[in-house]
């Protein structure tokens, strides 16, 4: 068989073909991907024309917000939970610093983008937040970055203080309720659920069943078990196809039993709870708009001027997995 040659005319055509493609695309690609870090992850099939797969998560140098899960290379293994466990833990605001215009209240959510189909089958991820526990003053706070109330710093969840007790509460199976007459202390007045097992991309806002109990009998739980593993992880919280699609995310809001009043959080009640007698209601978890200064916020009990993110996964992290920290 004659081989097909390809003519001078031809190849010098090339680059300039190209650079128009290249263009073109640049025309219709969403503005959100913008900087997106890129990954090739499929090929055409042998013997077919046609562009390959391809898939856009992006690129956290971008912004402060965005946080590349594999980037947490915090080691909390062997304090409650299995080993290899990591963790970041991260003050969040509704201050200048995280964007707030100094007016308007703010929910809380994180946006999962994802670019693997198939990551290690290890792989376990829990999102949640909390609220600053009673006396957070007088507690030690050291730091791996950082120190303010800003989307770069890194509270150290390993030295005693208020790092190893959020630690402990995330690594813990459950919240939970069930302090004298309902109206003590008790983790669920400062826990918010975000990426939990009872969550999925088909159902990224379901909340737990309303917790109903009596004089402190039959106290409310909620489980915050990591949704794990592997690629089951991948397909039941990150959309993954269409590939060819950009900018795909799903979103998942902060959820919370704790009672939020037109003052502030309350920090020792639940949502629904009159004199021990309790049906508490999922919300929404708020952040206020607040200029108050980061020390003031660091010793606040208000859930609504404070929370603590705390992003924890076991195994090995995709490297493509994108996780943006989100007020709107």
């Amino acid at each position: 068989m004659t081989p097909v040659m390809t003519t001078g005319r031809r190849h010098h055509r090339l680059p300039v073909i190209l650079a128009a493609l290249f263009t073109a695309l640049l025309m219709v690609m969403p503005a959100s991907t913008t900087g997106a870090y890129w990954t090739a992850n499929v090929t055409g099939a042998a013997g077919t024309a046609g562009p390959g797969a391809w898939c856009a998560t992006p690129d956290p140098s971008t912004s402060s917000r965005l946080i590349r899960l594999s980037s947490i290379t915090t080691d909390v293994s062997g304090a409650l939970g299995p080993f290899n466990r990591k963790m970041a833990i991260i003050p969040v605001a509704n201050n200048t610093a995280w964007g707030g215009n100094g007016t308007t209240a703010r929910s809380l959510s994180v946006r999962l983008y994802n670019c693997q189909e198939a990551p290690d089958p290890a792989l376990g991820l829990r999102v949640m937040s909390w609220s600053n526990p009673s006396g957070s003053a007088a507690l030690n706070r050291t730091w791996i970055t950082g120190g303010t109330v800003t989307p770069t710093s890194r509270l150290n969840p390993n030295v005693a203080g208020l790092g190893t007790q959020l630690r402990d509460k995330s690594q813990l199976a459950e919240a939970r309720q069930g302090t004298l007459l309902g109206l003590g202390y008790s983790d669920l007045t400062q826990f918010s659920w975000i990426i939990a097992a009872h969550r999925t991309r088909a159902t990224a806002a379901v909340q737990p069943a309303n917790c109903g109990m009596l004089l402190g009998i039959s106290g409310c739980s909620v489980p915050i078990a990591a949704v794990g593993g592997g690629e089951n992880l991948v397909k039941d919280l990150a959309d993954v196809t269409p590939w060819d699609t950009p900018g795909e995310f799903i979103t998942y809001p902060a959820a919370t039993y704790a009672r939020q009043t037109t003052t502030g959080w309350a920090a020792s009640d639940l949502n629904g709870c009159v004199l021990g007698t309790c049906n508490a209601v999922p919300a929404a978890t708020r952040l206020n708009a607040t200029a108050a200064t980061d020390t003031t916020l660091y010793g606040s009990v208000d859930g609504n001027q404070l929370q603590w993110l705390v992003i924890q996964y076991t195994g090995t992290a995709p490297t493509d997995l994108v996780l943006e920290v989100v007020l709107g």
